[in-house]
């Protein structure tokens, strides 16, 4: 998210530069709103917004003060897909060090993909039970990638 129309006001320095990404359309929106509800209004007493006019990767607020801030976004689709075998079933998860190493992959393989790699099935004790992604109760895993950590 890129903002522009802040110049030099003092408090507001949080909208300069890049913002980071969000996860969905309904995410931006409603940054961008509390910013403009909420934010600007504290350092501007008096002020209100006048019109609000946007598209598609666009919204501009202007204020009863003259001033236009605008922002601009650019959605994109992250392919989740195994980028070796495509298949569609590519749950995150993550394994030791060790085990990564020894596949001798890069990327974000699935675990089929890996088991290749290392020639054997994943077990258990190949997985690090203190990531977040391997934890049954926060990530939805498949049967068979359940299975292998231990939590079928």
């Amino acid at each position: 998210m890129r903002t522009s129309g802040y110049g030099e006001e003092a408090g507001l320095e949080v909208l300069e530069g890049d913002w980071d990404l969000f996860d969905d359309l309904s995410e931006v929106e409603a940054t961008i709103e509390n910013v403009e509800e909420t934010e600007y209004p504290q350092h501007r007493p008096g002020v209100s917004i006048v019109r609000v006019s946007g598209g598609h990767g666009w919204r501009e607020y202007e204020w009863s003060n003259g001033h236009v801030h605008r922002y601009d976004w650019e959605l994109f689709t992250w392919d989740l897909r195994c980028p070796n075998c495509q298949h569609s079933d590519n749950t995150i998860y993550m394994v030791t060090d060790e085990v990564w190493a020894e596949s001798g992959l890069t990327r974000n393989e699935c675990f089929r993909c890996l088991e290749k790699a290392i020639g054997r099935q994943l077990v258990p004790a190949d997985f690090d039970s203190t990531i977040p992604c391997n934890d049954p109760t926060q990530f939805q895993h498949g049967p068979e990638l359940r299975q292998r950590m231990g939590h079928a």
